[in-house]
């Protein structure tokens, strides 16, 4: 059990070190399975859209939280695996 909260913990930084490099996003810090992330560049409907059709990720659109707006999407913390093929996913749309 340490040894998943100590891999889950370290996961987390890398990742959000690496979402943290993408210049058209804003990543608030998390302590759960998940970053909430505010898009610049693209409404959360268009990527989601976009991540489907052309990577086969699925993002949670946030636009319908209360305080949020059209710019807030959401993704899962997974595997490392996983995780890199959301960053390269992620970046593609983001072009």
């Amino acid at each position: 059990e340490k040894k998943t909260v100590n891999f889950c913990n370290k996961e987390i930084a890398w990742y959000k070190e690496e979402l943290d490099k993408i210049k058209k996003i804003k990543v608030f810090n998390s302590k759960s399975n998940y970053f909430l992330i505010k898009s610049y560049s693209k409404s959360a409907e268009d990527l989601k859209e976009g991540m489907i059709q052309n990577h086969g990720i699925l993002i949670r659109d946030c636009s319908n939280f209360k305080g949020l707006d059209k710019s807030f999407f959401r993704i899962n913390i997974k595997s490392r695996e996983e995780n890199i093929k959301m960053l390269q996913a992620l970046k593609k749309e983001l072009e």
